[in-house]
């Protein structure tokens, strides 16, 4: 009887295309990591919680407000082919204007609108709104 030779498997040899793919893919995670430094808060307790009960407030005067439009909507398209309604447009630009005026250095994104601020600090508060 003969014996049976056992092959040892060979390793893949370096610079395979999966090789390649996790080094691309560690070094624009390595990056990314690099080029967006994470939101610290540079407020104080006090701060945000003046804030919070300002949202809080906000919230409920938009709230009436969108209320007010009940039974009126007339949606139209926006400009990414998306239905938006003019209480949407009419609660978004309120809210925009209270955040601006309590806090003119917060910068403000809402659903409606195209983009982020071009100007906007990374280390600032962003208001998110979607009405």
């Amino acid at each position: 009887m003969a014996k049976k030779s056992k092959k040892k498997a060979k390793p893949a040899p370096e610079g395979t295309a999966k090789d390649a793919a996790k080094k691309k893919a560690q070094a624009s995670i390595k990056k990314a990591s690099q080029v967006v430094k994470p939101y610290r808060s540079k407020l104080t307790k006090r701060e945000l919680e003046e804030m919070l009960t300002f949202s809080k407030g906000l919230a409920r005067a938009s709230g009436a407000l969108a209320l007010s439009y009940y039974g009126r909507a007339n949606p139209t398209l926006r400009y990414d082919n998306d239905l938006v309604t003019e209480a949407d447009l009419v609660v978004q630009e309120y809210i925009r204007k209270e955040v601006d005026q309590a806090y003119p250095s917060h910068k403000f994104l809402g659903e409606e609108t195209e983009a982020l601020p071009e100007d906007r600090d990374l280390q600032e508060p962003l208001w998110v709104v979607d009405p």
